[in-house]
């Protein structure tokens, strides 16, 4: 551990070591163009072909954050009346 942190200079207060890259990020993009309407099954083969290296779990996160954000999005009316004012 402290080989680590006197490669980075972290013994300075408040210093941070850098951002490590996901290992999603070049295939992030497609996911997002897709707006969360496939499943992460049938996206992960174009992923693949996409040099996508990681593992089929991680990318199933990626894709289930996708429709999370989507379904968050959505206005949705309560009760039966969907909305009709009496």
């Amino acid at each position: 551990m402290k080989r680590i942190v006197t490669a980075y200079g972290l013994f300075s207060k408040g210093a941070h070591p850098p951002p490590r890259a996901r290992n999603y990020d070049g295939v992030a993009e497609a996911v997002a163009k897709t707006v969360g309407k496939i499943s992460a099954k049938r996206l992960l083969s174009a992923a693949r072909a996409a040099d996508y290296e990681g593992s089929d779990r991680n990318f199933r996160r990626l894709v289930a954050t996708a429709k999370r954000e989507r379904r968050l999005g959505q206005v949705r009316a309560g009760g039966r009346g969907g909305g009709v004012a009496w």
